[in-house]
């Protein structure tokens, strides 16, 4: 047993208990209980905290009796090496034994080497976040992480559309193998998050969540402490490992733990992976604004200011014209119905996916096959659509304040496809309010941060 003497005759001892979703470290003093429930905190915003009723702007994920998530076990560990801690450890996990040629993958190409690399990090490291940009071919990452552990499988998606697109997709590569869903109980199960009951034991050896950037939501913290507490093996892969928010990064590795593997996006670029990112602006005027609730600002800034309207009917119409493959995002239906309607007065017919329309799998099946060269789409081409042909994305409801969000909206054009050179993003810079200061300066910083480039006016001859 290893120990820490402190002060008298007494020698203090640390014990620290490992289980797969909640951990426990005691016998800390009151001031190292202090300092490590510093350490796994975060903070946030005073009208967040506000709005939850308390006065308090940081939260904590080391409870009074020392228990915490374990996938922040990597902090702990950290804490107690750099503060001289010695600890007695007592690991109550149990690694499985993975059945030989339980599963039989047959890939439809050979795995680059990053894919691989991902994938024998899971192997070696047991849980963590893979971090790769969209278009990279994480769900191949996915079924070779299956396919390397011979365990069974749970696949975590946010959306049924990825549920369905992953399924088909595993279902191919493991051929005669039983892929299924929970409910199922098949051996490999992919399942939307909202279906999965937090009372209910997962039966399964590995969780894998795609997109997990969202796991910091409370629905996979409640799986984490109570329907996954028998699972060993748990990764995360995302193409937005962090929220806008990066306090929050401890909200989501406390369900999994850090990132373990990172394909950057420059490496995607540089090996032909996908194609490069190019941000553009289109200046507009400013007008003066009365303006006090976001919702105010964007009501009056942007679905009904006819300066901004006009610019956007004019770029549209001349990308329909020129055949450039383009999707129109807004983060409202009352906005793509109104744009719909604009280009439909001037006689160009644009579809619009927005959800709530039965044929909105059809627009895009037909968008993709190049039926017609622009779509208008609100939060339905999130995630897991896959629109290859795209090469430019007009963000006409704005470019927001969330990170995650304005990446996945870049990664719908960074797939590769022939004669596709570049991922074109084009928004638009009012300067009439704070919000949109704030939001056009994120949207620089992310540009910069994440992909390397600094947006530009949108060249007048660029079409």
């Amino acid at each position: 047993m290893l120990s820490l003497p402190i002060l008298g005759r007494k020698r203090q001892v640390i014990q620290l208990q490992i289980k797969n979703s909640i951990s426990t470290i005691s016998g800390l003093s009151i001031q190292q209980h202090k300092a490590l429930k510093q350490v796994l905190s975060y903070k946030i915003d005073s009208q967040q905290a506000y709005f939850s009723g308390s006065w308090k702007n940081r939260r904590y994920l080391l409870g009074n009796t020392g228990n915490f998530p374990t996938g922040l076990l990597y902090l702990v560990e950290g804490f107690c090496e750099k503060e001289g801690i010695r600890v007695e450890v007592e690991d109550l996990r149990v690694r499985p034994r993975g059945e030989s040629n339980k599963f039989t993958a047959t890939f439809p190409f050979d795995p680059y080497k990053e894919q691989f690399e991902a994938a024998h990090a899971c192997l070696n490291e047991d849980r963590g976040i893979v971090s790769a940009p969209t278009g990279t071919g994480k769900s191949l990452i996915v079924a070779m992480i299956v396919n390397l552990l011979q365990v069974r499988t749970l696949i975590v998606v946010p959306s049924l559309e990825l549920k369905r697109q992953i399924t088909e997709s595993l279902q191919d590569i493991f051929k005669s193998q039983k892929v299924g869903s929970f409910s199922d109980n098949a051996d490999i199960a992919v399942d939307n998050v909202d279906a999965l009951d937090p009372k209910i034991e997962a039966k399964y050896d590995c969780v894998i969540i795609d997109e997990f950037h969202h796991s910091g939501a409370k629905t996979y913290r409640e799986l984490n402490k109570k329907s996954w507490r028998g699972v060993f093996y748990r990764f995360g892969i995302t193409a937005t490992p962090f929220r806008s928010n990066e306090n929050e990064r401890l909200l989501l590795e406390s369900v999994l733990s850090k990132v373990i593997y990172r394909l950057d996006y420059s490496t995607a670029v540089e090996q032909g992976y996908i194609v490069p990112i190019e941000p553009y602006l289109i200046q507009v005027p400013t007008t003066p604004t009365n303006a006090y609730t976001y919702a105010e600002a964007y009501s009056e800034l942007i679905i009904n200011k006819s300066q901004r309207n006009q610019l956007l009917v004019e770029l549209v119409t001349r990308l329909y014209n020129a055949k450039q493959s383009t999707l129109v995002l807004v983060d409202q239906i009352k906005h793509g119905e109104e744009i719909q309607q604009s280009l439909a007065s001037i006689g160009v017919h644009v579809p619009f996916a927005n959800g709530q329309d039965e044929d909105s799998r059809r627009m895009i099946l037909e968008f993709n096959q190049q039926k017609y060269p622009v779509l208008i789409g609100s939060s339905i081409l999130g995630e897991g659509v896959d629109t290859k042909p795209c090469e430019w994305v007009i963000l006409a409801g704005g470019t927001g304040k969330s990170r995650g969000k304005l990446m996945q909206a870049c990664g719908r054009a960074v797939r590769k496809f022939p004669g596709k050179e570049s991922a074109k993003i084009i928004t638009f810079y009012d300067a009439s309010h704070k919000f949109f200061k704030k939001h056009h300066a994120a949207f620089v910083k992310t540009m910069r941060e994440e992909y390397g480039v600094k947006p530009v006016n949108l060249p007048i001859d660029l079409l």
